[in-house]
C-alpha cells in the first residue's frame, strides 16, 4: 500500500480567523483553498516537514507550533488503482498582524482570512473539512 505522509499547519488569530492559501492553480484533486504545509520527505519529522514547508512557501519562521492531531484516510489513487494511506499531521499556530505582514508568498494563488463559518464553506477536501471542526473545538475551548 503507498503510503503518503503530509504535515500542514493551520493559521489562526485572537479572533478566531483562520489564514487559507489558494490552491486554484495547483489543485491536483480539485480543492481551491486549504492549509499550508506539504509532503514530509524521507527521514524527516512531522515537525521538522512543517519547519521547513512554511520557510519555503512564506519565508517565515515557525515559533510555538502546537499539534492538533493525526487524521488518517483512505483513498484509491486514480493513476494505478493502488489503495493509498494517507495521514495528515495537522499543526496550529496563532498569529499576529506582525507575523502575517512578514509573510512572502511563493506557493499558490494568494492568501485569505476566513471565519471558520465562512472556510466550512469553501472547497477544500479530504481531511481538511475535519481538521477545522477540531480546530474549531479546540478554539472555542482553549483560546
Amino acid at each position: 500500500m503507498f503510503v503518503k505522509n503530509l504535515s500542514l499547519i493551520i493559521f489562526f488569530d485572537r479572533n478566531g480567523k483562520i489564514l487559507l492559501q489558494n490552491r486554484k492553480s495547483m489543485s491536483k484533486h480539485g480543492e481551491e483553498w486549504g492549509y499550508f504545509g506539504g509532503k514530509i520527505d524521507s527521514g524527516e519529522s512531522p515537525e521538522d516537514a512543517i519547519v521547513r514547508e512554511i520557510k519555503e512557501e512564506l519565508e517565515f519562521d515557525l515559533k510555538d507550533f502546537k499539534f492538533l492531531k493525526e487524521y488518517v484516510a483512505y483513498a484509491k489513487l486514480l493513476k494505478t488503482g493502488e489503495m493509498a494511506e494517507i495521514k495528515h499531521h495537522v499543526f496550529l499556530q496563532i498569529i499576529n498582524l506582525d507575523d502575517f505582514d512578514s509573510m512572502v508568498l511563493h506557493e499558490g494563488d494568494g492568501m485569505s482570512w476566513f471565519s471558520i463559518e465562512e472556510a466550512k464553506k469553501l472547497n477544500m477536501i479530504g481531511l481538511d473539512p475535519k481538521a477545522l471542526e477540531d480546530f474549531e473545538i479546540y478554539f472555542k475551548k482553549d483560546c
